[in-house]
């Protein structure tokens, strides 16, 4: 034996014959998984915006908290550096001869009999001047958030034209603009 082959090509398997409607099917499909995914992101979104609804006054009441402590720390660091610096300088006078520190009462337009009165009357002048620079940069800072809130608000073109009048030139970024504006 030798077998042999036969002269007749190779079987080929035959594909069952196609539905016309088969790709129809298909799209249907498509579009109805598509339409019960938008459906359950849709609840999911709704979901989700509910609970930031909910959580928006706990998120600006401990915004509202956080901002309260950072004023407290920021007073307490002020008093506590205060201190530091009248306790210094109280050494510094004290040490000071009584004619230095009648010039500087004198210069510092303060009046007192004996020495130790001096000195706290200097401290208490020269503290009143620090919290009245203090006063003065913190309404300077206030002035400044607030234009720079305004220029903000500003739509591009009219923020392009406060540009130009103040010779501003160039293809800048909206908060570029505002930077060199508040300059």
């Amino acid at each position: 034996g030798v077998h042999r082959r036969s002269a007749s090509p190779p079987c080929r398997q035959r594909s069952p014959p196609r539905d016309p409607a088969l790709p129809d099917m298909a799209l249907q499909k498509r579009k109805a998984v598509a339409a019960n995914a938008g459906r359950v992101f849709k609840r999911s979104r709704a979901a989700k915006a509910e609970e930031e609804a909910e959580m928006e006054p706990e998120a600006e009441q401990e915004a509202e908290q956080e901002e309260q402590e950072e004023q407290v720390e920021e007073e307490e660091t002020v008093e506590s550096k205060e201190e530091e610096l009248e306790a210094a300088r109280r050494k510094e006078l004290k040490a000071t001869p009584m004619d230095g520190v009648k010039r500087i009462a004198q210069d510092l337009g303060v009046e007192a009999k004996n020495k130790s009165d001096l000195v706290e009357a200097i401290l208490r002048q020269e503290a009143e001047a620090r919290a009245a620079a203090r006063a003065h940069e913190a309404r300077l800072r206030e002035v400044v958030v607030r234009k720079k809130e305004e220029l903000e608000a500003l739509a591009l073109p009219d923020l392009r034209a406060r540009c130009a009048e103040a010779g501003i030139k160039g293809m800048l970024t909206k908060q570029a603009r505002v930077e060199l504006l508040l300059k």
